[in-house]
């Protein structure tokens, strides 16, 4: 940016709402988790620095058809542009009273389940928490109303769930819903209004933005499924510790059905039953899909037995085969789904429960061998459930490769109806799926977002 040029600057105030969970990790390790919340040196609030902020209004600007080139002016990412960013941003700084654990593990992928010593737990920020964002965009007199039309584009964008801040995009984390927008206009050649340039100022000062829908270059497609516990049946995501012990009448289960912290509008604190996206991702999709593509002896990335062009491939001899988690691996499983070092084009959103009704059962494990009894335990189940997730695709580098992902999961979600082509309860999810976790497909509603307008490999 040359400040020469620059004769205004437009100022953004915006209150968020946090959607879903939120994980910006720190780098350190907590004491009951293996990563924790970015946080001020107090520990007291939760820290959102402004490259987290521009980085999704940058991408949020890169989806629009028409954003007049200010995607280009947020950062150096461009070795032809030898500047200082149009964009200033305010770090957030938010009360952060309480967190909330998320257990996970890594799952085999040839087993189907979970990878041994694979558990860990993150920290994270559960949703329903208000976060604000303060910004300045440097510009002349002739791009004022472009910015303010393509800020409210981009607003747009972050309202339909396919941007995201933090980690966790593939299991819906980091969502916003923008609840207010307020912008104004600083003449830089006023004296009194270069004063409020970094001023925290009340949204009485601003003129309220309005938000437009805009034309999208870089389409995605979102999928809102609700389904059901199949009558009769039993379903269980479990964790180990119990989120709220007064829930739970009597003697407490050894294992809790998995629920989740929600921030209330009042502030207040409180747990809902919910299925998380990451389980219902890699239960209903990822492993039934990477199953039927190597039944058709499709390319899969961690199979010795192809082999893979890549240079990541390749180790010192030279010799050309197939590596884990290669960023460079073209194989449809890892195009689709990601793995450690790449991130894969479908999200998979946490599901809330209601019409809810539990039961704890107790078990006996037998010894295979001699038939006595090796321990007693006892499990929280689901007996009854309602719940609604979305699935979305980002297709912002479409061809055959998302379409074929597309065509996959609607083949999945056909066969969760009732009276479909696969078999009843051939989707499950949870613990004991070998007997339990049968699901129903109530309704299913697509939106399409943008025009396919790119080849893909």
């Amino acid at each position: 940016m040359n400040f020469q040029t620059c004769t205004h600057a437009m100022k953004f105030m915006v209150e968020f709402k946090l959607r879903s969970c939120l994980l910006i990790r720190s780098g350190e390790i907590g004491e009951f988790s293996d990563s924790t919340i970015a946080r001020t040196p107090d520990g007291k609030k939760l820290e959102i620095n402004g490259y987290v902020w521009s980085s999704l209004l940058r991408r949020c600007l890169e989806r629009l058809k028409n954003d007049n080139g200010l995607a280009n002016k947020i950062g150096k990412y461009d070795s032809e542009i030898n500047s200082v960013s149009n964009l200033w941003l305010k770090p957030s700084f938010v009360d952060l009273p309480f967190t909330d654990n998320r257990s996970g593990n890594k799952i085999d992928r040839k087993m189907g389940s979970a990878s041994e010593g694979a558990l860990y737990n993150d920290e994270i920020v559960p949703p329903g928490l208000s976060i604000p964002l303060q910004c300045l965009f440097f510009c002349d007199a002739s791009e004022i109303k472009q910015v303010q039309d393509a800020f409210s584009a981009a607003l747009w964008v972050v309202n339909e769930n396919i941007e995201n801040i933090g980690g966790g995009w593939s299991y819906g984390f980091g969502r916003l819903e923008c609840i207010h927008a307020y912008w104004k206009k600083i003449t830089l050649s006023d004296e009194h209004d270069r004063k409020r340039l970094f001023r925290d100022e009340e949204s009485s000062a601003f003129q309220e933005l309005e938000i437009h829908k805009p034309d999208i270059k870089k389409p995605w497609v979102q999928y809102t499924v609700q389904a059901q516990i199949q009558e009769g049946q039993l379903l269980a995501i479990h964790n180990d510790f119990p989120s709220v012990i007064d829930a739970h009448g009597g003697k407490l289960p050894d294992k809790f059905l998995f629920r989740r912290m929600v921030v209330g509008s009042d502030s207040s604190l409180s747990y809902e039953l919910v299925i998380p996206g990451k389980s219902l991702r890699q239960a209903l999709f990822s492993v039934p899909i990477e199953r039927k593509l190597r039944s058709k002896n499709e390319d899969c990335c961690d199979n010795p037995s192809e082999l893979c062009t890549c240079n990541r491939c390749k180790d010192h001899w030279n010799v050309v085969h197939k590596k884990e988690n290669s960023p460079d691996c073209q194989c449809r499983r890892c195009q689709w789904f990601g793995n450690t070092e790449k991130g894969g084009m479908v999200a998979v959103f946490d599901a809330p429960l209601s019409k809810t009704d539990t039961v704890i059962l107790n078990r006996i494990q037998l010894c295979e061998h001699s038939a006595q009894n090796v321990q007693l335990f006892s499990s929280e189940y689901l007996k009854a459930g309602d719940f609604s997730f979305e699935v979305v695709i980002d297709r912002s580098c479409d061809g055959p490769s998302a379409a074929l992902l597309m065509k996959e999961i609607e083949i999945i979600l056909s066969e969760m109806n009732p009276g479909g082509d696969a078999p009843p309860g051939w989707h499950r999810i949870g613990v004991t799926s070998t007997a339990t976790g049968q699901l129903s497909l109530l309704e299913c509603q697509k939106l399409e977002y943008g025009e396919v307008h790119c080849e893909g490999k």
